[in-house]
C-alpha cells in the first residue's frame, strides 16, 4: 500500500472515508465514489526521503506525474 513508502498510517475506513494520518495535526479522508475529480498532491521532506518514496513508487508501477496538467509524464 502506498501509505507504507510515505510512512503514514492508514487502520482501516472509518463510515466512507479512509483516514490517513500523516502526523499529529494532520489527517487526509480519502473517498472512493463515481465521478470523483483528480487531485494534485504536494509533498515537501528531505531530498533523501522524496528520492525513496519516488523509487517505492516506481518499482509498484504506479503512474505519476510532474504537475496539474502532466498526470502520467512519470
Amino acid at each position: 500500500m502506498v501509505c507504507e513508502y510515505f510512512g503514514v498510517t492508514y487502520d482501516g475506513p472509518t463510515r466512507r472515508f479512509a483516514p490517513v494520518q500523516v502526523n499529529d495535526t494532520l489527517t487526509l479522508d480519502f473517498d472512493n465514489r463515481e465521478g470523483f475529480g483528480s487531485h494534485h498532491y504536494a509533498f515537501d521532506g528531505e531530498d533523501e526521503e522524496l528520492d525513496t518514496i519516488l523509487r517505492h513508487i516506481k518499482s509498484e508501477g504506479i503512474t505519476f506525474g510532474s504537475g496539474l496538467r502532466n498526470l502520467q509524464d512519470m
